[in-house]
């Protein structure tokens, strides 16, 4: 699926995949909604601990990184919570960068005035051979290789 405007009408969906992404959506968020009421959250409090444990010690060994201190420790936090990974003890763990990576991505294409169509919606009616864009890989972002 498109990430930015200037791709939409190619890439849309046909309307039974619509669906079955709408009925995966809504189990996921039934899943997500059971994993994060008060009772379960409290489950999460030896987790969140050890890794704020982890962030103190790495900010005040390192304060001038805390940029990627955080990142590492939210990234840890969630990957332990939702998939029951390991702690992440690096920044450079592949996780942390793929998930920073795909971060930056979702924000650019998804920044408001990055694509002429926001501004002139009929550019969308423009056929895919004669569309420009001054940095092609912009209007192909894929999140995930």
């Amino acid at each position: 699926m498109a990430t930015c405007e200037c791709c939409r009408t190619s890439q849309r969906l046909p309307a039974s995949s619509t669906q079955a992404y709408f009925d995966s959506w809504r189990r996921m968020r039934r899943a997500a909604h059971e994993s994060l009421t008060k009772s379960a959250v409290r489950r999460y409090h030896p987790i969140q601990t050890k890794e704020a444990t982890i962030l103190a010690s790495a900010l005040l060994s390192n304060p001038e990184y805390r940029n990627e201190h955080f990142r590492r420790a939210s990234t840890s936090t969630i990957m332990s919570i939702l998939y029951d990974y390991p702690t992440l003890v690096s920044v450079h763990d592949k996780a942390v960068e793929d998930i920073g990576r795909n971060v930056r991505l979702s924000t650019r294409a998804s920044s408001y005035g990055l694509f002429l169509v926001e501004f002139l919606p009929w550019m969308i009616h423009i056929p895919e051979r004669f569309r420009f864009s001054p940095q092609p890989q912009d209007c192909n972002l894929h999140l995930m290789d």
